[in-house]
């Protein structure tokens, strides 16, 4: 069934587009739109929630430098921040701090 130039047509632009072909690609620019859309979001996020080298602050003992780079680690994918400390023996060996809640 071929679609008359009058009555069954839309003008689309300088074209004139059968009904069912204008949907096709209204629905069709509407997937494009929110396929930016989604883009332009997940930009948006990265850009304002993306992580910033975070500082560490503090002491460690030689012997406990596997704990400092455990702690480095944790901070760098926490929201607000972290503090630590650490008694062996009486003695504070690992005293450490840092994050996004140390300002």
């Amino acid at each position: 069934m071929s679609a008359r130039p009058g009555k069954d047509c839309v003008s689309f632009g300088v074209a004139k587009v059968a009904p069912s072909i204008q949907r096709l690609v209204m629905s069709h620019r509407l997937g494009i739109l929110h396929f930016v859309t989604l883009a332009l979001g997940i930009l948006w996020w990265y850009w304002v929630c993306k992580k910033h080298s975070v500082e560490l602050h503090g002491y460690a003992h030689p012997r406990f430098e596997a704990i400092r780079k455990m702690f480095r680690g944790m901070i760098q994918y926490d929201r607000e921040g972290a503090a630590l400390a650490v008694l062996h023996k009486n003695d504070l060996v690992v005293n450490l701090y840092g994050g996004y809640a140390h300002r």
